[in-house]
């Protein structure tokens, strides 16, 4: 993406190095108060407090590159999307929509989508992988069981979860369930979605829940209004992504 490409440019011209030789000069800082310790008195000097706070620091700026090296990750592989919501609630037609594409197939029969599907579209010099998943509900199936445990594999996974909701109809006890258990696990990374906004409303749990984004596959700007919700969630998360340089997992370990 244009974003990963701008910090492997700014790595070639040493921004990683320079990282690395601030905190091999604070050590060094460190140190020398260290060996200096042993040849003044305690009351000559307040040695102790400086090393801590030089430590303190250095430690510090290790543990932010830590807490965003999955950021990272997202500017290097892009973003993936995981569309999660119960049987027949609009999730595959939801995701040709995106991708203006008839990449998964749709029915009227529940259970249709029972493995998880992945395709990749670029937005404004971002990739995306949207991932279409199976319905969430009881099943004896032992297949649609396998993409039901998949689905939940992928939200985990997922840097975006598009939590799509039937609004046309009343959402099951069960489905109820699922849906407040995955809007307390991943709060910060959902967005809701009611789907066939073009058919009357009938469903409680979507007037309860704030901010829904009501769509519509009919209606092209109900897309448009999503796509611009899901492009600020992902400014957001690139937000916290701001070192000049992306780290693999073998330098993360080093360091």
């Amino acid at each position: 993406t244009e974003i990963a490409l701008k910090r492997s440019l700014a790595q070639l011209e040493g921004s990683l190095s320079r990282w690395i030789t601030d905190i091999e000069n604070e050590l060094l800082i460190a140190l020398a108060w260290c060996e200096a310790s042993f040849e003044f008195l305690d009351d000559e000097g307040n040695f102790g407090a400086v090393i801590k706070e030089k430590l303190l620091g250095i430690t510090q700026t290790i543990t932010y590159l830590q807490k965003t090296f999955d950021h990272q990750k997202q500017i290097r592989e892009g973003f993936r999307i995981a569309l999660i919501g119960g049987v027949n609630a609009g999730k595959s037609s939801l995701f040709n929509a995106l991708l203006n594409h008839n990449r998964s197939i749709v029915t009227n029969i529940a259970g249709t989508t029972r493995d998880s599907i992945e395709a990749g579209l670029y937005r404004n010099g971002n990739h995306w992988t949207l991932i279409d998943t199976a319905g969430l509900r009881q099943t004896d199936d032992m297949i649609e069981k396998e993409g039901i445990k998949r689905a939940f594999e992928e939200a985990h996974k997922a840097d975006i979860i598009l939590l799509v909701i039937d609004s046309s109809r009343q959402s099951t006890d069960e489905e109820q369930g699922i849906y407040n258990d995955l809007l307390q696990k991943y709060t910060n990374k959902i967005i809701i979605i009611g789907t066939k906004a073009d058919l009357p409303s009938n469903n409680t749990l979507c007037a309860t829940l704030n901010d829904v984004e009501t769509i519509s596959i009919f209606e092209h700007n109900s897309s448009i209004s999503l796509e611009k919700k899901i492009e600020k969630k992902i400014k957001a998360l690139l937000a916290q992504a701001d070192c000049p340089f992306l780290l693999n997992q073998r330098q993360m370990s080093l360091i």
